[in-house]
């Protein structure tokens, strides 16, 4: 398998967990202002999502979706750190440290997989700048 596939597989689980994450988090936030804002998050997630799906089409691949388990033990996780705290701060606390690993992820498979076809390679620094985006933004809610 290429590089490329290979960024375009990360690029596509990087942006289904965050979209599968927000989703899980955008029912049980109170405000509605940090809602709509979850909710653009969301969104541009699934961009990432539909256009790795492209590119692996024309590539004559198909990515592959998570796991059973990556999504249960996703969705265990924020059900225990909300359970006491359903507080915009906390939220957006728990989505900093989602972006700030995705940040660090991405800038290494970015190092890693230099050699990947230009499209993916733009694809993916630009989920890196959303990445870096939602974090700035996300502070404003602490």
């Amino acid at each position: 398998m290429d590089n490329s596939i290979r960024l375009l597989e990360f690029i596509f689980k990087n942006a289904k967990m965050g979209s599968e994450t927000i989703e899980d988090l955008i029912d049980i936030n109170e405000d509605l202002k940090f809602r709509d804002e979850l909710i653009y998050e969301k969104e541009t997630y699934d961009d990432f999502v539909s256009k790795v799906n492209k590119l692996m089409k024309k590539m004559g691949k198909e990515a592959k979706d998570l796991s059973f388990f990556t999504e249960m033990q996703s969705y265990l996780m924020i059900k225990m750190e909300t359970l006491k705290d359903k507080s915009s701060e906390h939220i957006a606390g728990m989505l900093m440290q989602g972006s700030t690993m995705g940040i660090v992820q991405i800038t290494k498979k970015l190092r890693e997989y230099k050699d990947s076809d230009k499209d993916v390679v733009k694809l993916a620094e630009r989920l890196l700048e959303i990445e870096e985006k939602n974090f700035y933004e996300l502070k404003k809610y602490l």
